[in-house]
């Protein structure tokens, strides 16, 4: 066996406690939006952003930023979704560089089965299992990482800004 100088036995437990847990409900969530509904969790997230949006669109690159997705990965679901009409993209009205992206009437009922599917799947796989408190915890454990994640970001993009 492979000595890893990395974590400690118990961190390690840990990390892969979170990491397994993470891929399978993922995995789960994926998988029942493809069987019941036809898309993917991936471009569920885009209808999803798209449906949260004033007028149920975006610019490109703030759909790519609402998902966290790269420019190149989020260009490449819009295309997959206004190819099977759920999203409209058009050339941007105030200049000719970007481009909008609109849900499209099919696009919003697909969102609306999906969004039901996947109610389902988080309360079945993880809601349901937990108590209040550990529902509580999780999300504090959950907005705490996001607040780090934020800080390291933040720190590499001034990092980056000074060594330009």
């Amino acid at each position: 066996m492979i000595d890893f100088d990395w974590l400690t036995e118990d961190e390690q437990r840990v990390y892969s406690a979170f990491s397994t847990m993470s891929r399978e409900l993922f995995n789960n969530f994926d998988c029942d939006l493809k069987r019941e509904v036809g898309i993917p969790r991936t471009y569920y997230e885009v209808l999803f952003v798209l449906g949260r949006a004033p007028d149920n669109k975006m610019r490109l690159t703030e759909l790519a930023r609402g998902t966290r997705s790269a420019p190149s990965r989020i260009t490449h679901a819009v295309g997959k979704l206004a190819q099977d009409g759920l999203v409209i993209r058009r050339a941007s009205p105030t200049d000719g560089r970007g481009w909008t992206v609109e849900l499209s009437d099919r696009g919003i009922d697909m969102l609306r089965a999906a969004a039901k599917r996947h109610a389902l799947s988080v309360r079945s796989y993880l809601l349901d299992i937990l108590t209040e408190r550990q529902r509580d915890e999780l999300r504090r454990i959950g907005e705490k990482v996001i607040d780090r994640i934020g800080e390291v970001t933040s720190d590499k993009e001034l990092d980056q800004g000074h060594t330009e």
